[in-house]
């Protein structure tokens, strides 16, 4: 029997516990408005299920962006975030009418960013994926095949190779395409000069949902029993199964990508949510070199700053990349993975210098 049609969920209106009107901490002119309530919810998954399409590490709930840009976003304003992550502010923003821009140094957020902002029909997908050669012998030069197998079966990492090969032969290129499958260098992810012909949506989002199915604990992702939220190490792995007494059995990637499609967009409006987003704006920049963003051409911004030296967004990923086809190795020198509070505090004094350019006066971050 059909599941009842739901009414998307765009917002969802924190409990307030307190409103006072006080002064500026610092002493400046004028008298504030001080809000105390419960805009981080404990409820778990309460917005529209694509913002839960994929993890990853230290993302805010939706309802955080939601909360700001009801009040402080005008109708067709835009909202910015220069550190997108997964891509929970642009997403919030273009659900609630509002155009977005998002920046990231991490290639890997950005795909995944612009993605989830353009999703695509569920028959589109399924036709999209019959297409696919499953069953083809994959070329494994320079494929980690031995960190790979204490995750998949041999037949789910055939699959997971073909679908990647066939992602990777989309139109377009620029940072992390894949070209032939292999794994690619530093220099085959350098956009080659002039326009490139775009990835096309479908393919982005079946890339998307494809690098949320890698690892996790049931039965609907790709790999035998595993964490959800970061790419463990294959040794990692390999005590893990011994310590459950596991390997890998087969699981069938197209079933999985199809399953999990199907609940991200079940209360999605994809036409009216394309609309909105065919005006955001994505590129890999650090939030302190954010030159491609105009000045004064943003009405908000929520963001949340990287950790200290907290999380590895670089190994805690190293499966993303590898299915990506992004080299992760660059990233080392630019990605701000740091235990010095003065070198971040000189990061950070940057990136709050470009997101004031950014702003309209009068806009809010």
């Amino acid at each position: 029997m059909p599941k009842p049609h739901r009414k998307p969920k765009t917002t969802l209106e924190p409990r307030i516990f307190e409103q006072a009107e006080v002064s500026h901490p610092a002493g400046l002119d004028g008298r504030f408005r001080r809000v105390v309530g419960e805009f981080w919810t404990a409820r778990q998954k309460q917005m529209n299920p694509l913002h839960y399409v994929i993890s990853y590490r230290a993302s805010f709930k939706p309802e955080l962006p939601a909360y700001f840009i009801d009040r402080l976003c005008p109708p067709g304003g835009v909202v910015y975030d220069p550190f997108a992550g997964r891509g929970t502010t642009p997403l919030q923003a273009n659900l609630m009418g509002r155009p977005a821009a998002g920046s990231d140094i991490n290639p890997l957020a950005v795909r995944m960013t612009a993605a989830k902002c353009r999703p695509v029909p569920l028959a589109a997908i399924e036709q999209r994926l019959a297409a696919v050669d499953w069953d083809a012998t994959p070329d494994l030069d320079n494929e980690p095949v031995e960190d790979l197998r204490p995750f998949y079966h041999a037949r789910t990492l055939r699959q997971l190779l073909n679908l990647r090969e066939f992602l990777g032969n989309s139109k377009g290129s620029g940072v992390g395409d894949r070209g032939s499958g292999k794994k690619a260098t530093h220099s085959e992810q350098t956009p080659t000069p002039g326009p490139q012909p775009p990835v096309p949506d479908i393919d982005r989002f079946i890339e998307l949902v494809a690098l949320s199915r890698l690892h996790g604990h049931s039965d609907g992702f790709f790999s035998v029993y595993s964490f959800p939220q970061i790419s463990i190490p294959a040794n990692a792995q390999r005590r893990i199964n011994r310590q459950r007494s596991q390997k890998p059995e087969f699981r069938p990637v197209a079933e999985r990508i199809l399953r999990k499609a199907r609940h991200a967009l079940a209360e999605t409006d994809i036409d009216a949510l394309n609309g909105v987003s065919r005006a955001n704006r994505f590129f890999v920049a650090g939030a302190d070199a954010t030159a491609d963003l105009p000045d004064g051409s943003v009405d908000l911004i929520v963001t949340s700053p990287p950790f200290l030296a907290k999380a590895n967004y670089l190994a805690d990923n190293w499966l993303e990349f590898w299915f990506a086809g992004i080299d992760p190795a660059p990233l080392v020198k630019t990605l701000i993975q740091t235990p010095s509070l003065a070198v971040w505090r000189t990061f950070m004094a940057g990136a709050i210098s470009q997101m004031a350019r950014a702003l309209k006066p009068g806009g809010h971050a």
